[in-house]
């Protein structure tokens, strides 16, 4: 069901998507990506927003509580490799490189 914006001067409706298309105030966007780290004056929409925790909250974390972050690892590692990557150790660690090196960037 279209919904429509109620003009009370006017005896007409429009359809909200045809206000947005015509508004010269509308984000447009090329396409949408995945990728950590800032991309200024991009006309991607970025879905990256950042780590739920910063990076000293994370080395906290890791020398607070060493064995549950070596289980967690150990869970990331596991899904990588074969929910990921399907048992296939060379692609699974080639992903793992290539988390890393977004992880390290931000």
């Amino acid at each position: 069901m279209p919904y429509f914006l109620h003009r009370p001067l006017k005896k007409h409706h429009i359809l909200l998507a045809d206000l947005w298309l015509r508004s010269p105030h509308r984000n447009t966007k090329h396409k949408v990506i995945f990728y950590p780290g800032d991309l200024p004056n991009s006309l991607d929409f970025n879905l990256w927003r950042g780590f739920a925790i910063s990076r000293q909250q994370a080395e906290t974390y890791t020398l607070e509580h060493p064995k549950q972050y070596e289980e967690q690892v150990n869970r990331f590692v596991y899904h990588i490799r074969h929910i990921w990557c399907q048992d296939d150790g060379a692609t699974a660690t080639s992903q793992l490189v290539r988390i890393c090196t977004a992880a390290s960037r931000t």
